[in-house]
């Protein structure tokens, strides 16, 4: 299918294998004929015959001797969601502890790895997104009140700070909040993605919960620093989701130490005996892996670059946290289809 790569839907001018617009390929040896199921946002007839007649070019430029293709139309809203694998939840229970860094940071982990990733930042009154991925521009209105993602650092991405004034207040009550979040989620035209990393806001308020409810999550990673105080939240955000029956994957303690960049001394900001490592066991979750407090995420996060593109000693951390979490979450798929078929 990677050959559909560089065929485009002519209306949305992106491709239609990574839009999830290639429904089925079936080729026939014997009389070296290919069986195309495309769906396409256009309704233009003159851009759907020009279409038909470039794939099929295409087509018998690769050798094939019949091209059959069935073209459907579909509204944009149909496909939102439709060509997301999987959807993972990055959740503290507390702010600042640097949720969005290690969100942003995985998410720049698995997409620079090969695979199709999204965020969803779903933070209303802290939106980060922009200025950690460097986002400038506003994204594309579709058809259907619909929002076309920015690609940034080969991650699509949306968030209501791509979309409202930096300095304007988002003085919305709870319903408003959780709506507009929804909203974001379910009518963003995403494609097809292997992961949709939702980054949620801090606690276990309206938005995590209406979300809980209306997404199918497949995960729930917690982002926490070694502090008695953080790590009480984290206890009751870990309650939250396991009432829920959402399985968590498990916790990533950031600002673990601090090296001194004079003497090369670790520091520990936090004190041990109360770190999340002491206290994990008794939560019942495992300990994914340590971030350092380093000035390097802050920078990143100012030049709008993730911080694992600029620098091989943090990617080798998000390298490693990036397979453990592909790994449970392929794990827990499989789990599902197998009791799906008992």
């Amino acid at each position: 299918r990677k050959m559909f790569d560089n065929i485009v839907e002519p209306k949305l001018n992106w491709s239609i294998n990574k839009l999830n617009l290639l429904k089925s390929v079936q080729i026939d040896n014997l009389t070296k004929t290919v069986h195309l199921a495309i769906n396409l946002i256009t309704l233009d007839n003159q851009s759907i015959t020009i279409f038909r007649e470039n794939v099929t070019a295409i087509m018998l430029s690769l050798g094939f001797s019949q091209v059959k293709i069935v073209i459907g139309m579909v509204p944009v809203d149909t496909e939102t969601l439709s060509g997301v694998k999987q959807i993972l939840f990055i959740a503290s229970g507390k702010g600042g502890v640097g949720k969005s860094t290690i969100a942003v940071n995985l998410a720049a982990n698995l997409a620079s790895s090969g695979k199709q990733v999204g965020i969803l930042d779903a933070d209303i009154h802290g939106p980060s997104m922009a200025a950690m991925l460097g986002v400038k521009q506003k994204p594309e209105l579709l058809p259907g009140e619909c929002l076309m993602p920015i690609v940034a650092h080969g991650i699509k991405t949306i968030s209501l700070g791509y979309i409202v004034n930096k300095e304007h207040a988002m003085d919305w009550n709870g319903p408003m909040i959780s709506g507009a979040v929804i909203q974001l989620a379910q009518q963003t035209f995403w494609g097809n993605l292997d992961y949709l990393i939702v980054d949620l806001p801090p606690g276990t308020g309206d938005i995590t919960l209406s979300l809980i409810q209306k997404l199918p999550t497949a995960g729930v990673l917690l982002v926490a620093t070694p502090s008695e105080v953080v790590l009480d939240d984290v206890r009751r955000a870990i309650t939250l989701f396991k009432q829920h029956k959402l399985p968590i994957l498990g916790i990533v303690e950031n600002m673990h130490s601090l090296v001194c960049e004079q003497c090369g001394h670790i520091n520990e900001p936090f004190s041990t005996k109360l770190g999340t490592t002491h206290n994990a066991s008794r939560m019942g979750v495992d300990i994914l892996a340590t971030v350092p407090l380093s000035a390097i995420f802050s920078a990143a996060n100012h030049d709008g670059i993730p911080a694992i593109l600029q620098h091989n000693g943090m990617k080798s951390i998000f390298d490693i946290l990036a397979k453990k979490v592909t790994h449970s979450l392929s794990l827990l798929n499989n789990n599902s289809v197998a009791s799906a078929h008992i």
